[in-house]
């Protein structure tokens, strides 16, 4: 027993002590870059948000909205006036498929003063085509901003099928 006390007595605990910091700041590190490892491939698992239905956003704001078929008929409206009088109806046309998007946004609920407002309260949706739908609006903000600026019909073919894409992924038009 007094082998045990005279150890204890002579065990040099300053330099133990540094030892343990030093197994533990290793620890700590490998335990925030597991964390970073980890994480990322962690989020891939996380449950998917769905977007929201027309009929299932219960709002007083929209208790005057629009049916679906008014929309859809708005929309075609959209398409078929840009070809009267191309180039400049087709920058006329994607003025007026933003404004399109900006206003169905805001009868699904999303709240936004400008369309950007609006795609900025999406973003933590699955929306496969929310990309896409920035890169157009980012356009159509050129195209107002600069009067210059024309469109083949290739390209609007293009930005075209963006808002369409995004629109039939928000289940506003099929």
């Amino acid at each position: 027993m007094s082998n045990i006390f005279n150890l204890l007595e002579n065990f040099n605990w300053a330099e133990a002590y540094y030892v343990f910091q030093i197994i533990f700041l290793v620890l700590d590190f490998l335990l925030v870059v597991g964390i970073i490892i980890v994480l990322p491939r962690a989020l891939k698992f996380r449950p998917l948000f769905h977007p929201p239905l027309l009929n299932s956003l219960p709002s007083k704001e929209n208790e005057n909205k629009l049916n679906l078929e008014e929309l859809k008929t708005e929309w075609e409206e959209i398409k078929l006036k840009a070809f009267q009088e191309p180039p400049q109806s087709f920058v006329n046309a994607v003025i007026d498929a933003d404004n399109f998007v900006n206003k169905a946004l805001g009868i699904l609920g999303i709240k936004g003063e400008h369309l950007a407002d609006k795609l900025e309260n999406l973003s933590f949706l699955e929306i496969n085509s929310l990309e896409k739908l920035w890169r157009v609006h980012k356009i159509k903000n050129e195209l107002v901003e600069e009067k210059e600026i024309t469109l083949n019909e290739e390209e609007f073919q293009e930005i075209l099928t963006a808002y369409e894409d995004f629109l039939k992924e928000m289940k506003i038009i099929s």
